[in-house]
């Protein structure tokens, strides 16, 4: 994973933060932690998922297992945020586990928005709309940011 779209938008700090990041993901060891304690993120990131994926998804991981560890931070009341691996979320829900392996980032709000939307610009399947809402909400928390200094 890299940062794509944002290695020219992100300033320094913010692109160091999610660098680090990636990082992190690509040489921590996942853990396993409960679905139910994981929360969707409060910014935008899907509006729509095929159930068909899911299921598809579901089948795969039966047969051979997770590839990938969905990514998620940890939040101050002991919860875990969701930032990355929707989609292998829902699938765990459908095959009825109640753990799924996990890479834990300590990273912040704008960090994790930053690294979903990295990846979901990736994904071919995420439509124009969702790209949109999320690039946008990412730009609102940073204008935000600025306005307060």
């Amino acid at each position: 994973m890299d940062i794509g779209i944002f290695e020219d938008v992100l300033d320094t700090k913010s692109s160091k933060k999610v660098k680090e990041a990636i990082q992190t993901i690509q040489e921590v060891k996942p853990e396993e932690i409960e679905i139910s304690k994981i929360k969707n993120p409060r910014f935008h990131d899907r509006s729509y998922v095929d159930p068909k994926r899911v299921v598809e998804l579901a089948e795969n991981i039966k047969a051979f297992g997770l590839a990938q560890p969905v990514v998620v931070r940890r939040l101050s009341d002991g919860s875990y945020e969701r930032i990355i691996g929707y989609i292998r979320i829902k699938a765990f829900e459908y095959l009825k586990r109640n753990k799924i392996p996990a890479i834990i980032l300590d990273v912040d709000e704008e960090t994790a928005l930053a690294l979903m939307i990295s990846e979901n610009a990736q994904r071919e399947d995420l439509n124009d709309y969702d790209k949109l809402m999320s690039q946008l909400e990412y730009l609102s928390l940073v204008l935000k940011k600025i306005k307060k200094r």
